[in-house]
């Protein structure tokens, strides 16, 4: 082979290698549950073969795959919680249980009937099982998946049932799914069973995944047809779901991961990629850009400058437009770093005093040091666990990083455009409904209202920018990297010039639930002290960077 000819076949080899580390998704994961061996003759060899067959295509459709088979009643809870950890911020997550089940009543259930999957370690007269209100629970507890989806294949005659129980499963309520956002399918209607053998709701939805870029609610409506069609109109499954978003959810997307344990360049603005804490990311690649305010020093010389242009000029006077180049591209922080985030980070169980309202609300209350110390405890835990190459390392954005990625190739005032009456669509800011809630709040945009009062959204409950980034604009502040100096650094990788001492102030970006449609600008800035006695404000947050470093000289 030709010098030539080998040049082109190694460039062929590494581009191939490049594309095939995209993928479609990456953060849906999925746990199948596969109880196919209860002993003493209850043996299912249908139930092993449908486990194969609906993880393949589960992995087919983007999924990241565990299977994990004949779980007793103690096994179960540990099972739920370790997949429920690694669940990806703002993902899905789809929990599909196949085997033996019921329903019972206890003193605990105060009367209802509790669903419950049949643990495989049974023994005459003892009830060895897992509650579905358990399973819901962990989710609660653990996930930071957007929507859950929990399939009860387990519709069959259980041959361990009491003789005072009912047949088939019970029906949920749809309040006792609210907190963890989920729809959960039962292979048949409720009290309802169904013959022994291949199962015809994993037989269905295997086949409709094939289509899973629709929203869920019609993909489910097809797999109901398929089994209604298998069964000659004899077996119907049965949904139910928190609320009509989370039917609205489609199981995959044009979305594209990078699929890797370890950072790596992307390939084009907007890839993404998730981190061992389930924390997505995505890709800002090397370019430049005008940084700041355009228009600034012609309009402070002229003499008709109206009251609104002068007092755009007193919020933007430290940001007057400055040529900017970001020689290397950087993973940022797709969502503003989240309460359940932080938990993992430290290794901590669920803390429901301290949390807001909701597990993927944004962290607050964060002084810059408290920033600081989730990069160190992140390039920590990564390192260890053999997922950060020594040259990547977690960072608080520079503010050129960071209005790089709000801009999103964007030059207007917002990144999606000029009209701030488009604002109530992308951020949680000042607006109506915290007016309402607080009039202390006089300054706050009237005319619009996103429904959210005086706390944070829950993140990504917002249009995202052209690169995939939520909140940008607005739900907290986010802390930056560089000292606060009286203009905006321009250059190659600019950091501010001012020497940070223990009374500088740190520079932060994006507007928060209580700022003004003004302070919600790409091009605002502003500055808070950085002192360990420093006040916490609840409007503060972080958003995390992952950089290649520069090699040192």
């Amino acid at each position: 082979m030709t010098r030539a000819k080998k040049q082109v076949a190694a460039i062929a080899a590494v581009t191939f290698l490049l594309f095939a580390a995209i993928a479609n998704a990456q953060d849906r994961t999925a746990l199948i549950i596969a109880n196919a061996n209860y002993g003493d003759g209850h043996e299912s060899e249908a139930v092993k073969a449908d486990a194969s067959q609906l993880a393949e295509s589960l992995r087919s459709a983007g999924f990241v795959v565990a299977v994990r088979e004949n779980l007793g009643a103690k096994q179960f809870a540990p099972a739920v919680r370790e997949f429920a950890k690694q669940t990806r911020t703002g993902g899905v997550a789809v929990i599909y249980y196949m085997g033996l089940a019921g329903q019972y009543q206890t003193y605990n259930s105060k009367g209802a009937w509790w669903n419950y999957l049949q643990g495989v370690d049974v023994t005459s007269g003892r009830m060895d099982s897992f509650a579905l209100a358990d399973l819901l629970k962990a989710l609660d507890d653990h996930s930071t998946a957007d929507s859950h989806f929990v399939f009860l294949d387990a519709c069959g005659k259980n041959p361990f049932h009491g003789e005072n129980q009912r047949a088939g499963l019970a029906e949920v309520a749809a309040d006792d799914l609210a907190s963890t956002n989920t729809q959960v399918c039962l292979a048949a209607q409720p009290g309802k069973t169904v013959e022994a053998g291949r199962s015809k709701l994993a037989a269905a939805l295997a086949a409709q995944l094939k289509q899973a870029d629709q929203p869920v609610e019609q993909l489910l409506a097809a797999v109901k047809r398929d089994v209604e069609r298998q069964s000659g109109g004899e077996q119907s499954p049965w949904f139910v779901a928190a609320d009509e978003q989370v039917a609205k959810t489609a199981w995959r997307d044009g979305r594209r991961f990078v699929a890797s344990d370890a950072p790596t360049d992307g390939l084009q603005a907007g890839d993404e990629w998730t981190n061992g804490l389930g924390m997505v990311f995505c890709w800002c690649p090397p370019g430049k850009f005008t940084m700041g305010v355009a228009g600034q020093a012609s309009r402070l010389s002229a003499a008709d400058i109206t009251q609104d242009e002068r007092q755009t000029e007193r919020l933007f006077h430290d940001a007057a437009p400055t040529e900017v180049t970001l020689s290397r591209g950087f993973w940022i922080g797709k969502f503003e770093m989240t309460q359940r985030e932080y938990f993992r980070l430290r290794n901590r169980g669920p803390d429901r005093e301290s949390l807001l309202f909701h597990r993927n609300a944004p962290l607050s209350h964060l002084k810059f040091g408290d920033a600081e110390n989730i990069c160190r405890l992140l390039n920590e835990m990564e390192s260890k666990a053999s997922r950060l190459p020594d040259d990547w390392q977690y960072v608080l954005p520079s503010e050129a990083q960071w209005e790089y990625a709000c801009r999103a190739g964007s030059t207007s005032r917002y990144g999606f455009g000029d009209a701030t009456a488009e604002l109530p669509r992308y951020a949680n800011f000042a607006d109506r409904s915290l007016l309402n809630a607080d009039d202390s709040f006089y300054y706050a945009l009237s005319a619009a209202d996103d429904g959210v009062a005086a706390r944070p959204a829950v993140v990504g409950s917002y249009l995202p920018n052209a690169w995939g980034l939520y909140d940008m604009h607005g739900n907290v502040s986010e802390w930056c990297s560089d000292v606060y100096g009286p203009q905006l650094p321009g250059g190659v990788d600019p950091i501010s010039a001012v020497k940070a001492t223990e009374h500088t102030t740190r520079v932060t970006r994006g507007g928060a639930w209580c700022s003004m449609a003004e302070y919600c600008q790409s091009g605002f800035r502003n500055a808070l002290s950085h002192h360990p006695n420093a006040t916490k404000f609840p409007f503060m947050g972080v958003r995390v960077v992952l950089t290649r470093q520069p090699k040192s000289e």
